[in-house]
């Protein structure tokens, strides 16, 4: 059994007693175990003995020291791809593993600070992030993640904890006001889709004259908002990477790159 598959079979024992235990969905199991596995012991008092004891057993199994960042994430993130299969939700999709080595691999090759500000206003479970982090080697980075979906955001956690990513996470609509310092680079999978709050549309430049304004670009707009001077943006749509030119800059003055 490979490292990954030897981490995926704990995660999806666990979650599946956990699941069935608390009487909850896989994703939010997943999530209640990931943090005992982080913690080393079973953090739910409700359990049974028995149950705490066939969890315990399996946890100590796994020592996470003895596992790499990346087959963390992918044992991880094979088990939230199970949950998601069986919980199935518009925007509860996971980017892909191509995608985030190559977001990683532009951020690693434009971004030469080796220390930076990193920010994903779009965070999900946080695999994109991971997967970028993961290839930053040698980089001191402090990242942010934004995300509005309770679960998302919690399994976000998790994963940077099982991974020991030091990550700021903001459980809130990425939309409104973010109050974090701007960022060296952001790296976003966007959401595509309509942004329901024409109020809050209003305030942006690439509104739409009628009807709803599309979320993706309202994201792209913000990004430019919460990233520096020379900064870089790096976003999955039509993969498609952007540069800043000034600081607060409008829509107009990006350059396609």
């Amino acid at each position: 059994m490979t490292p990954v598959e030897q981490l995926f079979t704990a995660f999806n024992t666990t979650a599946d007693i956990l699941k069935e235990e608390l009487s909850s969905t896989y994703l939010e199991a997943l999530a209640e175990s990931g943090e005992n596995m982080f913690q080393g012991t079973v953090l739910q008092d409700e359990l049974n003995e028995v149950t705490t004891k066939r969890l315990d057993k399996v946890y100590k199994e796994i020592n996470l020291d003895s596992f790499s960042n990346e087959e963390i994430r992918k044992g991880f993130q094979l088990a939230i791809l199970k949950g998601m299969k069986e919980h199935t939700q518009p925007n509860h999709q996971m980017t892909p593993d191509s995608v985030g080595m190559f977001i990683g691999y532009l951020v690693n090759k434009f971004v030469a600070k080796k220390s930076f500000r990193l920010l994903d206003p779009a965070v999900g479970t946080g695999n994109l992030l991971a997967t970028v982090l993961n290839q930053q080697t040698d980089k001191e980075i402090e990242s942010v993640g934004v995300e509005i979906d309770d679960l998302l955001i919690r399994l976000a956690f998790v994963n940077a904890n099982l991974q020991k990513h030091p990550v700021e996470f903001f459980n809130q609509d990425s939309l409104e006001p973010l109050f974090v310092d701007p960022a060296d680079a952001v790296v976003c999978d966007l959401p595509v889709g309509y942004y329901p709050n024409d109020l809050r549309a209003e305030q942006y430049e690439v509104k739409a004259k009628e009807g709803h304004t599309y979320s993706h670009h309202m994201f792209i707009e913000q990004s430019t908002k919460h990233v520096k001077e020379g900064g870089y943006l790096f976003f999955m749509i039509l993969m498609a990477f952007l540069k800043v030119n000034k600081p607060q800059c409008s829509m107009s003055s990006l350059k396609t790159i």
